[in-house]
């Protein structure tokens, strides 16, 4: 049986623009440093190995600070000893320098390690190939291994992070200027409420939890947001688990 894993093609799993969105949205300020964080992004998680050693940079320099500007970041660099080996200060820029948001960090950082994982699970099939070339294992060897690696990509797809009551705060501050920002930018969506809008930045990709006690008209408001957006033709759908058609006109 011939050995079919120099056939294997990572480039399908790799992404190099996203890896750097994903590192530039890092130096967007706390605010995209924390939700690429969230998704507990490593290292090993970037294919470029240029990458990896700024990711650890950026890192490091956020635990000495609030926001890592490129001189910042290159300073860290060359405190590891690793500023020539990723490109030195013009890489660096380059990186810096990509157009991106906080916004975005999330999505971002998401894909760069839901393509590390797919390129764990071909790891599994090399694996696997290898185990079945060699005549010395038997087929238990080779499941055995196989499952060895399937269970070291599975955790690097988990996904928890425990925040302090300060740092959520801190979030949360950050993450309500970006959204008036983004607003102002013409982004989000409106509810039709301007006091609301100027709070929240208007409606954007994201789970909105509208809470209060029953009888505060919650069901009202989210459908006069619906209708409102509807009056300026936004698609809108409603999914009641409570009110029929007519309770809902």
């Amino acid at each position: 049986m011939s050995n079919s894993t120099s056939n294997l093609d990572y480039s399908e799993f790799t992404d190099i623009e996203r890896e750097r969105l994903t590192l530039c949205a890092c130096m967007k300020g706390h605010v995209g440093y924390e939700r690429v964080m969230s998704m507990l992004l490593k290292p090993i998680h970037f294919s470029d190995p240029r990458h990896k050693i700024i990711f650890e940079a950026i890192k490091n320099a956020y635990s000495k600070s609030q926001k890592v500007t490129a001189l910042e970041l290159l300073d860290e660099l060359e405190i590891m000893g690793k500023a020539d080996s990723i490109g030195g200060l013009p890489y660096v820029l380059e990186v810096s320098g990509v157009t991106t948001s906080a916004a975005n960090a999330e999505s971002d950082a998401g894909k760069v390690k839901e393509l590390a994982i797919k390129r764990g699970l071909l790891g599994y099939w090399n694996v696997v190939v290898e185990g079945l070339s060699d005549k010395s294992k038997s087929s238990t060897d080779i499941i055995s291994d196989g499952i060895d690696f399937l269970s070291k990509a599975g955790e690097a797809s988990k996904r928890s992070k425990i925040y302090t009551m300060k740092e959520l705060v801190q979030i949360g501050k950050e993450d309500i200027a970006d959204k008036l920002n983004q607003r102002a930018k013409g982004k989000g969506l409106t509810t039709g409420y301007s006091g609301i809008d100027r709070k929240i930045g208007g409606l954007r990709s994201m789970l909105v939890e509208v809470a209060g006690l029953p009888s505060m008209g919650k069901t009202d408001m989210i459908l006069n947001f619906a209708r409102k957006m509807a009056d300026k033709d936004i698609p809108v759908g409603i999914i009641s688990a409570e009110m029929n058609e007519a309770e809902m006109i």
